[in-house]
């Protein structure tokens, strides 16, 4: 039995691990902190993931994680229908609406193109954009894509795609460094480059 327990709790570091922003090191650190204090931390974040599993969704609309048909961004009739915002994850329009930089509507792709990562033009939310481009009275779209060459490559795909539309589209201005997300970047390196967006 203890050898099918070490072999659940190695497991566990491995799945922690594989997280965004962890190691082996600091997931075998937050392993054993759970463990240690089941009643403060471990029981806690289990009821909060539990509540995570039940009633999470995505945007019908957008795309976006959200708790209802539509994300508070989709169902507020003060946006902007005129624009639309193209981001790689939900996380990208938290720091945009936190900046308040933007006033439109957003589309989330749930990635970008990657070779490396056998992430193809079938495994984002593509159609759904089109689709939203045909009964919507979009004007302009903005691509607030990673500044990496994924996100470049996704840019240029999409692009190609819809140049022979009458929409206007748009990229942030530089102050965008190289291989950056939006999710890090400050609100007044936000702010510049929405302003200051270029034509394509």
């Amino acid at each position: 039995m203890e050898h099918k327990q070490q072999q659940a709790l190695q497991g566990l570091i491995r799945y922690f691990a594989q997280m965004p922003g962890l190691g082996t090191r600091s997931a075998k650190r937050l392993v054993y902190h759970l463990l240690n204090h089941p009643q403060k931390h471990l029981t806690p974040l289990l009821e909060k993931l539990s509540y995570m599993r039940d009633y999470v969704r995505h945007c019908d609309e957008c795309h976006a994680i959200c708790f209802a048909p539509l994300c508070d961004v989709c169902n507020n009739p003060q946006r902007d229908k005129r624009l639309l915002c193209i981001v790689e994850k939900t996380q990208n329009i938290d720091a945009l609406e936190q900046a308040g930089v933007y006033k439109g509507l957003y589309h989330v792709l749930g990635g970008v193109l990657s070779v490396f990562d056998n992430i193809t033009p079938d495994d984002l939310q593509i159609a759904s954009l089109l689709k939203r481009i045909e009964t919507h009275p979009i004007q302009e779209i903005i691509f607030a894509l990673p500044a990496t060459q994924e996100g470049r490559t996704t840019i240029y795909y999409l692009t190609d795609m819809l140049k022979s539309r009458n929409i206007t589209l748009s990229l942030p201005a530089q102050g965008m460094p190289l291989g950056s997300d939006i999710e890090y970047l400050d609100t007044g390196t936000l702010m510049a480059a929405f302003d200051a967006r270029k034509h394509i």
